[in-house]
């Protein structure tokens, strides 16, 4: 009798994320995954009941990585958050692009992981204490645009800079201007 290699969970999703990075959600079959982790599809049915619970796992999985590397970092303030997710685009380039701009799927779920992160921050500084719910719509999408730009520049950019840091302070005072528009 042939003994087969026992594949974990974590080695399929591992794999699919690498599928993920490599080709997108768009090319997300069993077939795919299995190959990259040279296996058959076999252990994924196993494991997930089908495709669909597989990808939602997977997006999951993305998200927790991502996640991870936010909650690791300390920021005070957006320009610091804006960082974190610069150097997260400088130090993961395929990831930041696959996850951040380019997939239909994952683009979506890092906006949302992000804005999550974006409003716990606004929430704890003074100067946006009173700031209505549109003001922070109006804020975030300011964040995001200014962020994602400085992300993929970081992230296709060989050597960084020290004076790209003077961009966040650029941030910064646009923040402020933001705050002071919207002050009561």
């Amino acid at each position: 009798m042939v003994r087969t290699k026992k594949i974990y969970r974590e080695q399929l999703l591992q794999g699919a994320y690498q599928l993920v990075v490599d080709e997108g959600f768009k090319h997300f079959h069993a077939r795919k995954v299995a190959k990259v982790i040279s296996c058959s599809t076999q252990p994924i049915y196993r494991e997930f009941e089908n495709l669909t619970i597989f990808k939602t796992a997977t997006s999951e999985y993305i998200i927790q990585t991502v996640e991870q590397f936010l909650t690791d970092k300390e920021r005070t303030d957006l320009p610091s958050f804006s960082e974190i997710i610069c150097q997260y685009a400088q130090e993961n380039p395929d990831e930041f692009d696959r996850f951040f701009l380019i997939d239909e799927t994952c683009r979506p779920l890092m906006k949302e992981l992000i804005s999550v992160h974006f409003n716990n921050l606004v929430i704890s500084i003074p100067e946006y204490e009173n700031i209505s719910a549109d003001q922070l719509d109006q804020l975030f999408d300011l964040f995001w645009f200014y962020t994602l730009g400085k992300a993929a520049q970081r992230a296709h950019t060989h050597t960084y800079n020290e004076e790209e840091i003077d961009l966040h302070s650029g941030l910064h005072e646009t923040t402020q201007l933001f705050a002071q528009k919207f002050a009561v």
